[in-house]
């Protein structure tokens, strides 16, 4: 499946959507995850790590609202909360390899 076909991509922008919204994300939030309503490849690549971030936070927690609130309580792997390292040029690739690591550790 091409994800920069218009439709593919309206369809992982809407599921984008609904994982910023069960993260309770704010609109300045998602801007600084630089995903665009325009399908790119900057766009995809950050869409990728979100996904892979949630899926990884649906093995590590048992509730869903046990995965939303880690992503905002404050981590001492990054000195700051995860949504706040998200925010910063690398952030998405860190807190997705953290999270690759962890689920290793556990034998996921």
């Amino acid at each position: 499946m091409n994800l920069l076909e218009p439709k593919n991509y309206k369809v992982a922008l809407k599921v984008f959507d609904n994982i910023c919204e069960e993260w309770k994300l704010s609109e300045e939030d998602k801007a600084f995850l630089n995903v665009s309503r325009i399908p790119n490849d900057t766009s995809l690549i950050a869409i990728s790590r979100v996904f892979s971030i949630y899926k990884s936070l649906q093995i590590l927690f048992e509730r869903n609202s046990q995965a939303a609130t880690w992503v905002h309580k404050d981590n001492s792997i990054f000195n700051s909360s995860a949504i706040h390292q998200m925010r910063t040029p690398k952030g998405l690739e860190k807190i997705q390899n953290y999270l690759n690591s962890e689920i290793e550790l556990i034998g996921g």
